[in-house]
């Protein structure tokens, strides 16, 4: 059993993670709607509802809030992605899962879409950073969390690796080289959805999953 002061103690560790949380969701929700640059503290303390000094308890920068939302997301991803991976199913039932749980994932994190779409210069930089291409500025203090999220980031490629490597072993792939085909299936899924934005036709979850699946399938099945 638990004594009062613990429980004080959990109490008030369990409000702390859910203020932190809430104030993930209102910089989501300024970010999307102001882009990153323009967005400040004050405007996501005025949408959490929290005073500025508040804010400045969780974070030390609206970078700081960016790089969490990132990191977050990143972390449920991976999270799903290994839950799949670990499914006692074929190979190719395991890509079909992936690309269906992609197309919902992007759908809940559209704000993170339209952040990046907004900020084509700080996309550019973001991932010019993460492939190494550029080195952050010594005033880049933001860009300090990006040696967290490139790990986290090749858990995907990783996955779809071991998944294609258990088809080859099992008869439903032909040989290939799985690092190289891995990176394609990943740019294919992020391409595909990403033309969203500016597309006409739209493709409701099934008809994304069976496009880009069966396209990608017919490359990769032993004949």
């Amino acid at each position: 059993m638990m004594k009062k002061k613990d429980l004080r103690i959990e109490r008030r560790r369990k409000r702390k993670e859910e203020n932190k949380i809430f104030i993930l969701k209102a910089a989501e929700s300024v970010f999307a709607k102001k882009g990153y640059s323009f967005a400040t503290m004050d405007d996501i303390a005025g949408e959490a509802q929290f005073s500025k000094a508040t804010l400045y308890q969780y974070f030390k920068s609206k970078g700081d809030i960016f790089f969490e939302i990132i990191l977050k997301s990143l972390e449920e991803m991976n999270q799903e992605l290994r839950r799949i991976f670990e499914k006692s199913i074929k190979a190719e039932e395991k890509l079909k899962e992936i690309v269906r749980f992609t197309f919902n994932f992007f759908q809940e994190k559209e704000n993170i879409s339209r952040i990046f779409l907004m900020e084509m210069k700080f996309m550019q930089k973001f991932f010019n950073i993460i492939a190494e291409r550029q080195k952050p500025a010594p005033n880049d203090h933001e860009f300090i969390h990006l040696k967290n999220i490139n790990p986290k980031r090749k858990v995907w490629r990783d996955v779809v690796s071991q998944i294609l490597t258990e088809g080859i072993e099992s008869g439903e792939f032909r040989k290939m080289d799985v690092q190289d085909t891995a990176y394609v299936f990943t740019s294919l899924l992020h391409g595909f959805y990403f033309t969203k934005f500016w597309r006409k036709k739209k493709y409701n979850v099934e008809e994304y999953t069976n496009l880009i699946h069966g396209i990608f399938l017919e490359g990769i099945k032993k004949a």
